[in-house]
């Protein structure tokens, strides 16, 4: 098959895609495609998604190429000089409507790794548990505005749109949240309806990421994020030689948007 040179580019509010091989300029815009020159026929055009029907529409290349045109100009470009002043004025207009952080009353401390190596597999879970989910050191965007934290895993805008579970017989029956910040467990056990064995579960709090970045564009960020928790956790589990079993499909049904557990990674010992 003879290679066929194109060239796209944004010309006066549409895209304009040329093909000189085929002898084809095409306009996309949102109001639908058109041609500019072209020597193609409609039929050959449409199998290449370009135009639909009599060539009055986009196909599905053309709605695309619009459609990614449409979400530049709506979202902030980062690269212009002007972008962190025009980020702080919208933040500061979004602050009252912050999403409240997870505050867990008189968290049990777990064993920490500045106090000396793990001695049980309890510990170790422990560990595993600091080193991909908690607070490493807390800091602030726009000097004060925004405080986050700043963890063992990377998160788009310091986000960390997941919340850690700790399920063990040493820290009792159920599973409980644990607290990022002070390193520590819930006194009390919450139902997840997950299988009470020892893990880790995570579950996904939206709002984090919505409150920021006000599109649902940024919700394929969550994905890049869980996929680093996976990556970490299978990381350090390794080097404190535990045996962690990650489970994608959990729960016996659908789960709430608000309330869904995202991973259970079920851990035991591996020298036992």
């Amino acid at each position: 098959m003879p290679r066929v040179t194109t060239s796209l580019a944004w010309v006066d509010g549409s895209w304009r895609l040329c093909c000189p091989d085929a002898g084809v300029e095409l306009a996309i815009g949102p109001g639908g495609a058109r041609r500019v020159a072209g020597g193609l026929a409609d039929e050959a055009l449409g199998l290449l998604g370009l135009l639909q029907g009599s060539g009055d529409a986009s196909g599905p290349v053309g709605r695309y190429l619009t459609l990614r045109r449409h979400l530049r100009e709506r979202l902030l470009d980062h690269a212009a000089p002007e972008a962190r002043a025009i980020d702080r004025t919208l933040l500061d207009a979004a602050l009252p409507d912050a999403p409240a952080p997870v505050v867990v009353r008189e968290p049990r401390p777990l064993a920490h790794p500045a106090f000396g190596p793990p001695r049980t597999a309890f510990e170790r879970l422990a560990h595993l548990v600091l080193w991909s989910c908690g607070t490493l050191r807390d800091a602030t965007y726009y000097g004060d505005r925004l405080p986050v934290s700043l963890r063992a895993v990377p998160s788009k805008g310091a986000r960390h749109p997941f919340d850690a579970w700790v399920c063990h017989p040493e820290a009792g029956d159920g599973w409980f949240r644990y607290d990022p910040h002070t390193h520590g467990l819930a006194t009390e056990a919450e139902p997840l309806g997950l299988p009470r064995r020892p893990g880790l579960a995570l579950t996904c709090v939206f709002d984090r990421v919505q409150w920021r970045y006000r599109h649902a564009w940024d919700y394929h960020e969550l994905l890049l994020d869980l996929g680093h928790l996976r990556a970490n956790l299978r990381t350090v589990a390794d080097a404190l030689r535990l045996e962690l079993t990650l489970r994608d499909e959990i729960g016996p049904g659908p789960r709430p948007l608000t309330d869904e557990a995202w991973l259970l990674a079920e851990v035991r010992d591996a020298r036992a």
